[in-house]
This record gives C-alpha cells, sequence and structure tokens, in this order.
C-alpha cells in the first residue's frame, strides 16, 4: 500500500484540489507566461488569497525560485505554502477531515 511519502505530486494535489473546490473554494491551476518558480495552484475564499506548491513527499525539491517566489507573495499579503502530503494541503485550507 502506498503512504503519502510514496506519493506523485499529482496525487497529493488532485485530492487537495478536488476537495477544495467541494468545500467552496475558487480553485484555479496555474501556467505562467515569462515566469519560472511560480507557485501550482491558487486558492481563493472568503477573503483568502492562497498559492500552494504542490511536491512530491519523498524527492520534491523546493528550488531557490520557488522559495522566492513564495516570499515575495507572502510579503504583498498574500499566502504562499508548500504542500507534500494531502493531510497538509487539508490544513493549509481549513478543510475538512484535517488534524492538527
Amino acid at each position: 500500500m502506498k503512504t503519502d511519502k510514496d506519493a506523485l505530486e499529482s496525487e497529493v494535489q488532485e485530492p487537495v484540489c478536488t476537495e477544495a473546490r467541494a468545500a467552496g473554494w475558487h480553485q484555479r491551476r496555474l501556467k505562467w507566461a515569462n515566469r519560472v518558480g511560480a507557485p501550482d495552484d491558487l486558492f481563493i475564499k472568503d477573503g483568502r488569497v492562497v498559492f500552494i506548491e504542490f511536491k512530491r513527499p519523498s524527492g520534491g525539491r523546493r528550488k531557490g525560485i520557488q522559495k522566492k517566489e513564495a516570499r515575495l507573495i507572502n510579503e504583498h499579503g498574500g499566502e504562499a505554502y508548500f504542500c507534500e502530503t494531502v493531510e497538509e494541503g487539508r490544513r493549509i485550507l481549513g478543510l475538512p477531515g484535517a488534524h492538527g
């Protein structure tokens, strides 16, 4: 049986996005023109603007440019996170079933 640590990036990303939409989040997969290192997905609900960069639990590296982009988003009032597990995604977005 696969654990979160064995999951591919998409196996974390897809359930989080599906659950977020079901919980009323506006979610979009992002493609950035002429921009390297920008987060994968945008989530908006109740005044929160959240960007999530999904990573594979085992071996998903956070590149320097991705860290810089996340820092810039946070400095300008958005919320940017790196997410390596479905549970972590649930916690970030306050989804049902999140622990901790």
